[in-house]
């Protein structure tokens, strides 16, 4: 059976910069168009990996910028935190995480860039849902607000990472959620708090797609649409972009 990949989006509008999407590559591949947009101005702002067949595959969202980055990937979470001491990532904090499986271990990616460093700010790269959602209360408490977060299996079991930076305002997590109560919230957040979602996930446990995201307060444009085919989906993107002026932030993708 070939399984479907789909994707779930958030674009943002209100944004000038430039706004691009790579898909379908090699990790090798990946690598050099982020070298290539580095050189032009284009900084990474979210990673997906998946794999077609047998081949992993990479995608990511990128956008103008010029603070310092760097991609660290293909690592286990050990190495990741020597990865922290590393002279690549002085004065670089991670800003987006990606985990996956790869030979029935946990693997991760992240984007480490400038500009986000604070005492305050901190990470975890390993709690389970009931745990995410009491740290998550906690840090809101502090002064934090979430801005990552990333679910995987391990054990049979959802786990999860999340990075916490300095923030204010209202906001908002849930995880855990069948797509139409996921869909339900998030609008209704929308209609009648004023909740922007900023991030969304999608997983699967014992057979069954679950949905997770979070949100913040805000007052600019926001949408969210799924179960776009990828061929159908960067016709939509450079639609909404030329047309609307929505920028592309936040991307999941999935098999169906």
């Amino acid at each position: 059976m070939t399984l479907a990949l789909r994707a779930a989006v958030i674009y943002r509008g209100g944004l000038t910069e430039g706004n691009y999407f790579v898909w379908q590559k090699s990790l090798r591949a990946f690598l050099s168009k982020i070298e290539e947009f580095k050189k032009k101005g284009r900084r990474l702002i979210d990673v997906e990996t998946y794999v077609v067949g047998r081949q992993r595959r990479w995608a990511g969202v990128f956008r103008s910028g010029s603070w310092q980055q760097n991609f660290v990937h293909s690592i286990s979470f050990s190495a990741f935190y020597q990865q922290l001491n590393d002279p690549a990532n002085q004065g670089l904090a991670p800003s987006v995480f990606e985990i996956y499986n790869s030979g029935g271990q946990p693997r991760i990616a992240a984007i480490m860039r400038s500009g986000i460093v604070s005492p305050n700010m901190t990470f975890t790269l390993s709690v389970s849902s009931s745990t995410l959602k009491t740290s998550n209360a906690q840090h809101v408490g502090e002064g934090l607000r979430l801005a990552d977060m990333q679910p995987y299996i391990s054990g049979g079991k959802v786990q999860w990472a999340a990075i916490w930076l300095p923030g204010s305002g209202d906001s908002y997590m849930v995880t855990d959620l069948l797509f139409e109560d996921f869909r339900h919230q998030t609008q209704k957040k929308f209609n009648d708090q004023g909740m922007r979602l900023m991030d969304l996930e999608t997983y699967k446990v014992n057979g069954k797609r679950l949905w997770a995201g979070f949100g913040r307060k805000g007052n600019w444009a926001n949408y969210f649409i799924a179960n776009y085919s990828l061929a159908s989906f960067k016709n939509k993107i450079e639609k909404e972009f030329h047309d609307n002026s929505r920028r592309l932030i936040r991307m999941e993708l999935y098999s169906t």
